[in-house]
């Protein structure tokens, strides 16, 4: 259910909770959308079969009504039909998830993990208030234990070494309870949380202000927990209103193109020959090349920068190649370059050194 804040009452927006689905899950962290949807959560007593819709929650009565035959087939089917509920309480709520686990600031003590994938234990965080969706499984602490602390030990190296030995597939509750997760000392444990719980926010970061400059980003969270490889062969800064142009309109690049190129964009290199080097873009038939003034620090290579921008582009045609946006002044992109690249990396560097502190934390454990 989607809903804006209008329209609904107090109770009403109480009930309704921010809805997880596997897009959203990331190492360390859940990231929803913007205008996320809704999963309605009623109330867990409902007075038998006779029992009232709970008060104050007059527009999502009306929203459940329309449903209401086939919300009330669901609940005959309960126990075989033995057990005797109101028609509304097919909405009931997953109490386990929530009682007993208060959330801390932002986040839930939640943790949540697809159950597909080829990194079979993605593992986040959840955001306070939200709730998954019934195809991804939730974690919750025993005894005390944090989630967060579970997202960090899950995410760990060691132990997403001994996950590469489930089988492939669907994880199971079962898969996740064989690995033994361990609980550590206190000293270690609360090392491991406020760890994780940095992270979180630092995954939160990369999605929310990186991702739309980087498009490899999101993609290389879901598939490399380290994020050791490169984020930066695809970018794509946002055009200003003024001092940019196109490709093939500026000074300081020299678009030369067959005169048959067909199809989208298959292939970028950069290809050296007697005339020097110059980047080279093919096609599904044809080519375009591109030459710029050569420059020995890669980071200020304009071939190496006009790459990035057509790879962050994506399936580009040729007439839109050539009218790729970039700034009419060489060192103004540059200095674009420059500026994203050191905000991105500021992120990571901390990213990778809080996972290998945690991973530090694991192994000395492990070995005690």
């Amino acid at each position: 259910m989607r809903h804006d804040a209008g329209g609904f009452t107090d109770a009403e927006r109480e009930h309704l909770r921010p809805v997880i689905n596997t897009r959203d899950v990331f190492p360390y962290a859940v990231v929803l959308p913007p205008a996320p949807s809704r999963l309605i959560w009623l109330p867990g007593n409902h007075g038998g079969p006779g029992g009232a819709f709970p008060v104050g929650m007059p527009t999502l009565r009306l929203h459940l009504e329309r449903f209401k035959p086939l919300l009330e087939s669901v609940v005959t089917g309960y126990g075989g039909g033995t057990m005797q509920r109101p028609w509304w309480s097919a909405h009931r709520p997953r109490l386990e998830l929530v009682e007993g686990h208060p959330a801390k600031g932002k986040w839930a003590d939640l943790a949540v993990t697809t159950r597909w994938g080829d990194r079979k234990l993605v593992v986040g965080l959840a955001p306070a208030r939200s709730l998954p969706a019934s195809d991804l499984h939730a974690i919750t602490g025993a005894g005390g234990t944090s989630a967060a602390y579970l997202v960090g030990l899950i995410n760990s190296t060691p132990v997403q070494e001994l996950a590469e030995a489930l089988s492939p597939g669907s994880v199971s509750q079962g898969d996740l309870q064989a690995l033994g997760l361990p609980q550590f000392d206190r000293v270690i444990t609360a090392g491991i949380e406020i760890r994780a719980r940095e992270l979180a926010e630092l995954v939160r970061t990369l999605i929310v202000e990186h991702n739309s400059s980087w498009p490899d980003l999101e993609n290389a969270l879901r598939t490399d927990t380290t994020l050791s490889g490169d984020l930066e062969s695809a970018w794509a800064p946002a055009p200003s209103a003024r001092g940019w142009d196109t490709i093939n309109t500026v000074g300081w690049a020299t678009v030369h193109a067959q005169s048959a190129v067909s199809g989208t964009v298959e292939r970028t290199a950069l290809v050296t020959n007697l005339l020097g080097t110059h980047l080279e873009i093919s096609f599904t038939r044809g080519k375009i090349n591109i030459e710029t003034e050569e420059h020995p620090d890669p980071h200020q290579d304009l071939r190496v920068l006009v790459e990035a921008l057509v790879r962050g582009a994506g399936s580009l045609t040729a007439a839109q190649v050539q009218a790729l946006p970039v700034p009419v002044r060489a060192d103004t992109l540059r200095l674009a370059w420059e500026r994203d690249l050191r905000s991105l990396t500021a992120v990571t560097d901390r990213y990778r050194q809080l996972r290998a502190e945690i991973d530090n934390l694991v192994v000395t454990a492990f070995g005690a």
